[in-house]
């Protein structure tokens, strides 16, 4: 029963879906100005896209967006749980030697930092064991006014 109320939802939900767009060199496309910082005076008065831009070859699905700065973990200092059960890490990064410039990091945001994790909790082993034995608990859903 609950199969076949899931199929019938997919089919009625799909009927609205397209498939994305698949592009290739030579295709005109436009761009949204979502991200893009306007000179005019008011963000309403802006142009919803840009363009046409022609594409001129494909790119590896994941790039390096130019103009970003990307920071280095030289290790982590301290942590603390948060809502959620979830954890922040005190990080310090490599070449700021300031301790106002550490910052605290949601542990979604440090994918790529095994060995200074393992670093850390062989330090702090508390913090593992929280890290290791915590039950993830789903955030409330908002709940919506009367009118």
């Amino acid at each position: 029963n609950l199969e076949y109320a899931r199929d019938e939802m997919k089919k009625y939900a799909d009927i609205h879906r397209r498939p994305s767009p698949s592009y290739k060199p030579g295709d005109k496309v436009m761009l949204s100005t979502e991200n893009i910082k306007s000179r005019r005076p008011k963000a309403k008065w802006s142009d919803k896209r840009m363009g046409p831009f022609m594409i001129v070859k494909e790119a590896h699905p994941e790039i390096m967006v130019d103009g970003h700065e990307e920071f280095v973990i030289e290790k982590f200092l301290d942590w603390k749980p948060t809502r959620g059960n979830a954890i922040q890490f005190l990080v310090k990064w490599l070449g700021y030697d300031d301790p106002k410039e550490n910052s605290w990091m949601h542990e979604g945001y440090l994918e790529e930092c095994g060995t200074h994790l393992e670093d850390f909790f062989k330090r702090c082993p508390e913090a593992r064991d929280y890290f290791e034995n915590r039950t993830r608990v789903p955030p409330k859903k908002k709940r919506r006014a009367r009118s």
